[in-house]
């Protein structure tokens, strides 16, 4: 799967191929892991990578009914209905004891094509019912548009929340899984800017993986280098005009306010040469 988004023609293509982009990158953190590192919580956060990957299956799921059934409500899915779902949206402990990395990213990529088709299917215009929950108030108005926006936004949430968990596992980020995922060797020949160690070393490329990687077909983008590194520093911007010095304060001999306007009226003011 490509690490950018695919190009899109229209607004419904758009939502319908973001959404999915999401859930593909989500599955893409899956990738390699024993059932113990799914389980694995190594940072601050209450979530595992298999936790993560049943939440966004379910999410996905209810939407899929929310949108086939809207102006209707939905008939209850057949996940509805645990104590700590109804209470905080999530079940923090919801891997199954039959979930391996293989199965959840099978389920992940089909999650990903069925939400697709449904936006895809749907009047964006049409009005969903809102379901009755703690962190609602009543009176949101919601339609297959605005759906489709907060599954990207929910999805792309998430998916950088597993980036975090699976470097903080075993140091492996997205460019590398997903190079990964499309059979490619890792890294790639010419990562990393040229004036960077990184790019012909590849042993201080492997410790270096943040470098923008030089983009190819596959990225849809010209084949040039992207430069630098994403947490490169800016580079200065030009140092601002200097400012002339104060004037000194009038006294007896300096010339009459029209004679001074005439002699200064040309002379720009310090802020002008910074527009």
């Amino acid at each position: 799967m490509p690490f950018l988004t695919a190009d899109v023609t229209d607004e419904r293509d758009a939502l319908a191929t973001f959404v999915s982009q999401q859930l593909h990158q989500l599955a893409t953190t899956l990738q390699g892991l024993s059932r113990e590192q799914l389980a694995a919580r190594p940072s601050a956060s209450a979530f595992d990578l298999g936790t993560l990957a049943r939440h966004c299956i379910r999410v996905a799921a209810d939407y899929v009914l929310t949108i086939r059934s809207a102006p209707e409500y939905p008939e209850p899915s057949d996940s509805s209905g645990d104590a700590e779902q109804e209470q905080t949206g999530v079940v923090t402990d919801a891997l199954r004891p039959q979930d391996d990395a293989d199965g959840l990213i099978a389920e992940l990529e089909q999650t990903a094509e069925q939400v697709a088709q449904v936006i895809r299917e749907a009047d964006l215009d049409v009005l969903v019912p809102v379901p009755e929950a703690p962190w609602f108030t009543g009176e949101e108005k919601w339609n297959v548009r605005w759906c489709a926006l907060h599954l990207v936004e929910e999805f792309a949430r998430h998916a950088g929340h597993a980036d975090i968990i699976r470097e903080s596992i075993d140091g492996k980020g997205a460019y590398e899984l997903n190079a990964r995922a499309d059979g490619e060797t890792w890294p790639p020949a010419g990562w990393g800017p040229p004036s960077h160690p990184a790019a012909a070393n590849p042993a201080a490329n492997a410790a270096a993986p943040y470098f923008s990687p030089p983009t190819t077909d596959r990225h849809r983008r010209p084949t040039t280098t992207r430069g630098d590194p994403p947490c490169h520093p800016p580079t200065a911007p030009n140092p601002p005009a200097e400012i002339p010095p104060a004037a000194s304060p009038p006294s007896a001999s300096t010339p009459s306010s029209s004679s001074r306007s005439t002699s200064t009226s040309s002379a720009p003011h310090a802020l002008d040469s910074r527009a």
